[in-house]
């Protein structure tokens, strides 16, 4: 790694209160790779925390605040990107961690990939005692299926880690963005993303660890959130059924169901047209994807 260029690849990380485990994510990412953490509105006393052991221990890192007066991790990611200039990034959460010799193994294969978005395998840990995790198996069977699945798994790849993009070729040329929204952020980012990536590879060795924890946004699914949920993977659908993308949609029965009380509770009719649209959409995409077979 002596010829290793910093502006070659960046590392994104939104951060919220949890210092310990973003330090344990700084740890697994060689030194020779640049950082950009963006605080999303932590407590003092956590950001205080972050702030000196960055200082002290982590020339690599970047640290911002989020001070724009909207907080979620759309945001700090979209306040990432703006900082980042680097030609490849890479996202990651703060509560996560890379394996060390497989990330520097992923940045030499991508300095010989003429590709634009690569993916590399993820696995999965469960945070309370170490034991594996089936919440990145979907992902990762999807790296076992490479490249059978060439044409579909950038839009079956709905999370922003698990890949490295060509910052100025897809996300600058494109206007890519991630929503505003304090769950599902994500969706649309990556459903956008896949649209627009035409030359993709893929990179079989296992770099990230995603831990699963209780008390994550996608452990702690609430009516308000399954609303945002629902919303989120309608507009999905829809890009799906513009793009004519041959994969199974999702009816987002269970998202609804989920968000009966504040529906009611507001008399929310946007919402159920929404969700009967989005019916209509899944229906006839899946149905056309039966006709393909």
């Amino acid at each position: 790694m002596n010829t290793f260029d910093r502006h070659f690849l960046q590392v994104l990380v939104p951060h919220k209160n949890q210092p310990e485990k973003l330090i344990r994510l700084l740890e697994s990412i060689p030194t020779e790779v640049n950082v950009i953490v963006v605080d999303d509105n932590s407590a003092s006393h956590y950001f205080d925390a972050c702030k000196q052991v960055i200082d002290n221990r982590f020339r690599n890192v970047t640290l911002l605040r989020n001070d724009t007066g909207i907080n979620n991790a759309g945001v700090a990611r979209n306040l990432a990107l703006a900082h980042a200039n680097a030609e490849w990034i890479i996202f990651a959460d703060s509560d996560d961690k890379f394996y060390t010799k497989n990330l520097l193994q992923l940045i030499e294969f991508i300095k010989h990939s003429d590709a634009d978005l690569v993916f590399f395998d993820v696995n999965a840990i469960k945070e309370k005692d170490g034991s594996p995790s089936d919440r990145a198996n979907a992902y990762s069977r999807l790296i076992e299926k490479w490249p059978l699945n060439k044409n579909t798994i950038a839009y079956q790849w709905v999370v922003p880690w698990g890949k490295a993009i060509r910052k100025a070729e897809l996300i600058e040329k494109y206007g890519l963005k991630f929503a505003s929204r304090i769950v599902s952020n994500d969706i649309e980012f990556a459903t956008d993303l896949a649209v627009v990536s035409s030359n993709v590879d893929v990179f079989k060795n296992c770099v990230y660890c995603c831990y699963e924890s209780e008390t994550s946004l996608t452990g702690t699914l609430t009516s308000e959130k399954a609303r945002i949920r629902l919303q989120a993977s309608s507009a999905r659908n829809a890009t799906l059924y513009k793009n004519r993308v041959p994969i199974h949609y999702n009816y987002n029965v269970q998202f609804f169901v989920k968000s009966i009380p504040v529906i009611f509770k507001e008399l929310d009719v946007r919402t159920v047209k929404l969700f009967l649209k989005n019916l209509y959409i899944s229906s006839v995409g899946n149905f056309c994807n039966i006709l393909r077979l």
